[in-house]
């Protein structure tokens, strides 16, 4: 072993119509196509409401990948308060459950003494309006 060898010992992941790794690798084997229809509730009332009807910007979405619904978080567990809540933003508390799946997955439960010397590396997804993004921490 030498300084740049790493070792993937745990993963944790959300996609489209999978809320955790296990999801994830069922879609793959099964070949399960995971863009689908927007549904109504999400937010094809939203789309488009600053831009008037004829605006040439309009879009028109219909079929995307979509989280699972139902996904929470218990704020106490990773040591927010439930105000603080209010104010963050869903990306960033999804974030916080996926680092803790992959952390589980590699053995290292909540209280566990060797979280405070592992690195995570995060891989975040395109989406309209964000951009690639990769970041290390501590976990």
């Amino acid at each position: 072993m030498n300084d740049r060898d790493i070792a993937i010992v745990g993963m944790g992941c959300t996609f489209p119509r999978a809320a955790n790794r296990r999801e994830y690798w069922r879609n793959v084997a099964n070949g399960v196509d995971c863009i689908e229809s927007l549904p109504e509730h999400r937010f094809r009332h939203a789309v488009n409401w600053w831009l008037p009807e004829d605006h040439e910007a309009r879009l028109a979405p219909h079929r995307g990948g979509f989280i699972p619904e139902g996904i929470s978080i218990d704020p106490r567990a990773f040591g927010l308060l439930p105000n603080a809540v209010r104010h963050g933003e869903s990306d960033q508390f999804l974030m916080l459950l996926v680092v803790d799946e992959a952390l589980r997955d590699a053995g290292l439960k909540q209280d566990d003494p060797r979280r405070d010397r592992t690195d995570v590396l995060i891989g975040r997804g395109a989406y309209p309006g964000a951009k690639h993004v990769e970041l290390g921490l501590r976990a």
